[in-house]
């Protein structure tokens, strides 16, 4: 299920869980203020989205009999999504308790306007009609 169609209220726990999980990982696992999950983590959903399956991945390591589990999530798995996070946000991005905007917004909102949506629509079938017109080439 997307975050966005959660029951209004049923987002609290997570909302909270996820900050848990935020706050631990600056604290024991980040050096650099740069490297932090801004505190405004719920307005970036590749964040939102990979916080819970992180600290799931995290408990099923801590509670495996055996440590190759854990120490694929220190190898793998944090490191991998710190990576993520970092080339997402990018140099310019959140820091300090300053958010900044998605920079991609106008150009998805151009993209998924009608306008865009009905273009693409008639390049499709233009492209499918004119190829429709040809000699077909699987025949036998």
């Amino acid at each position: 299920m997307e975050p966005g169609q959660l029951r209004r209220g049923a987002a609290g726990p997570r909302v909270a869980l996820c900050d848990e999980i935020t706050n631990w990982i600056n604290r024991e696992y980040v050096w650099r203020p740069t490297g932090m999950i801004p505190s405004c983590w719920p307005w970036h959903p590749h964040i939102a989205h990979e916080l819970p399956l992180l600290g799931c991945l995290r408990l099923t390591a801590e509670d495996s009999y055996s440590p190759e589990l854990l120490e694929d999530w220190h190898r793998y798995s944090l490191p991998l999504f710190l990576e993520r996070m970092a080339t997402r946000i990018g140099e310019g991005g959140c820091g300090s308790g300053r958010h900044a905007d998605w920079p991609a917004a106008s150009r998805h909102q151009a993209d998924t306007d009608r306008a865009a949506i009905v273009e693409r629509q008639h390049l499709f079938e233009s492209d499918c009609s004119a190829r429709d017109g040809l000699p077909r080439t699987d025949a036998p």
